[in-house]
């Protein structure tokens, strides 16, 4: 097998370190020991002057802590942390924060990380967390909706086993999540169809068909129940299907 040691490669420093920082899509500055700004990468330098009109305010020889009071409430959260950090007493801190522009909503993940040798000092970066922040909200408000349905939702896997029912399934059928994760949805048949019906629908959206039918089902109690029921199949970015979302009414 392949291996290395340290004596293998060259330390990067210099204007070769300076270059390879420069060329970072994260906003990077440097800080000394008293939070003033020592080096700014060229990202940092131009998020500056797009929202503050010029770098200067943030810019090399301007006082880190005093941009985060200038701040609103995470400015000073940001300044204790950054301050625990230079006198040693966290290992790193991060911050998740907004930023919003007038035209666009924004969301920034602060790290900072001290540097270890003589002359100390920390290194701070931002990075624009915006399209993950957007895709989590929404995600949380689909849970929601699904969740709040007054349709009874299913979730299960290409093989039929269940990994998700909503609140309103869990009502009408009697049965948890926990007590069907993993398995099919055979404990709903009720009887009242015939083995054909059931390879009908299973032929439909095993070839990516939707399939819709009005389906009678038994209850964790034995009560049977009519639903209308439609099944769609759900592909991923191959277009293989890879799940099949049920949703009864």
């Amino acid at each position: 097998p392949w291996t290395y040691s340290s004596d293998m490669f060259t330390p990067i420093k210099g204007k070769r370190l300076e270059n390879l920082l420069h060329a970072l899509p994260v906003n990077i500055a440097l800080l000394n020991k008293a939070g003033i700004i020592e080096f700014t990468n060229h990202s940092w330098n131009k998020f500056a002057v797009e929202n503050f009109g010029d770098s200067s305010k943030v810019g090399v020889g301007a006082s880190y802590f005093q941009v985060c009071d200038d701040s609103e409430l995470e400015g000073l959260d940001a300044m204790q942390g950054i301050r625990k950090v230079l006198k040693g007493e966290l290992d790193f801190f991060t911050l998740e924060y907004p930023c919003h522009s007038p035209d666009k909503n924004r969301w920034f993940i602060l790290s900072v990380n001290p540097v270890k040798d003589s002359e100390g000092g920390a290194v701070v970066s931002h990075v624009n967390i915006t399209d993950q922040v957007e895709a989590e909200v929404k995600i949380r408000n689909l849970t929601l909706a699904i969740e709040q349905s007054f349709s009874s939702v299913m979730f299960t896997d290409k093989h039929g086993k269940i990994e998700y029912v909503n609140s309103m399934f869990e009502k009408t059928s009697g049965y948890s999540l926990k007590e069907i994760m993993g398995k099919t949805p055979n404990f709903l048949k009720s009887g009242k169809h015939h083995s054909a019906f059931y390879m009908s629908l299973w032929e439909n959206i095993a070839s990516g068909k939707e399939h819709r039918s009005e389906v009678c089902n038994k209850s964790k109690s034995g009560e049977l129940y009519w639903e209308d029921q439609s099944i769609t199949p759900i592909r991923d970015d191959e277009g293989d299907i890879t799940h099949y979302l049920s949703v009864q009414f």
